[in-house]
């Protein structure tokens, strides 16, 4: 009978002792996941998305380049449109990204009717 106390014993320490161990485990991972958090919230930049005719849209973002935040966003390009900076080009904190989209224009080539997409000028 002595023996089955102490085997109890040991076996409720051996219990303690994964508690502590389970508990330490998960307390270490939302310390490492405070510390990504606190690391991405540094790395995050504002930026200035203006849409010509549209209302300007501040965003934060980690993207590092212009065309993945637009993307991210949501915001798709068509044939023609205008960005500036350009899509490749990496992103600054602050930085203002302008869209001017292209229109569809109908002009007669040679007796043929075509369709282009421009964003401003006149023809003639």
């Amino acid at each position: 009978m002595a023996g089955s106390s102490v085997e109890f014993a040991l076996e409720a320490s051996l219990g303690q002792e994964r508690r502590v161990l389970v508990a330490k485990r998960i307390g270490l991972f939302f310390v490492m996941m405070s510390i990504m958090v606190a690391l991405q919230s540094l790395t995050l930049k504002e930026v200035n998305i203006l849409v010509r005719g549209e209302q300007m849209r501040t965003v934060h973002t980690a993207a590092t380049r212009v065309g993945v935040v637009l993307s991210r966003v949501g915001i798709q390009l068509n044939e023609g449109d205008v960005v500036e900076p350009a899509a490749s080009t990496r992103l600054e904190s602050g930085a203002t990204i302008n869209i001017t989209r292209a229109f569809p224009v109908q002009i007669k080539v040679d007796g043929q009717l075509m369709q282009v997409r421009l964003t401003e000028g006149s023809i003639i």
